[in-house]
């Protein structure tokens, strides 16, 4: 098992992509951990607005308080905040610690996710998840599945 932090890393250091919103970050987590890890690192949830796991946000504050990611707030189109998640230096060495390891094989993995998903609008990406995992459509507040 990894420390469970190292996958919202690897999640937002992908592409070399930002990640625009904690829901989308949420739920690019949870197809990386369902799709292409072994183990589950974090215990999701039916949400609001799909999984959810209070420990992967607790997680990202941690990241961000400790530099190995950076949090910027963006103006929606509509006007409201969305936050911006990049890896720092700090965050990509923390990660080249773990080249040759079981983890670091699966980073091109996480990059074709990322590639395919972090780019589609937020209502899509979560009608994917619903279709594959009906579960955790049980308590969403957004009536797509």
């Amino acid at each position: 098992m990894i420390d469970s932090r190292l996958l919202p890393l690897a999640v937002i250091r992908a592409n070399d992509e930002a990640v625009e919103g904690i829901t989308r970050l949420q739920k690019l987590v949870f197809k990386t951990q369902k799709n292409i890890l072994d183990e589950d690192e974090y215990e999701f949830e039916p949400h609001d607005y799909g999984p959810f796991s209070k420990e992967l946000y607790n997680d990202v504050d941690s990241l961000g308080e400790d530099d190995y990611i950076r949090c910027e707030i963006k103006e929606t189109p509509s006007g409201n905040p969305k936050k911006v998640y990049s890896i720092t230096d700090e965050g990509e060495q923390i990660l080249d610690r773990f080249s040759d390891t079981d983890f670091e094989r699966k980073f091109d993995d996480i990059d074709e996710l990322k590639e395919k998903d972090n780019d589609k609008p937020i209502l899509e990406l979560l009608s994917d998840i619903y279709a594959e995992y009906p579960e955790m459509a049980k308590n969403s507040k957004l009536d797509i599945v």
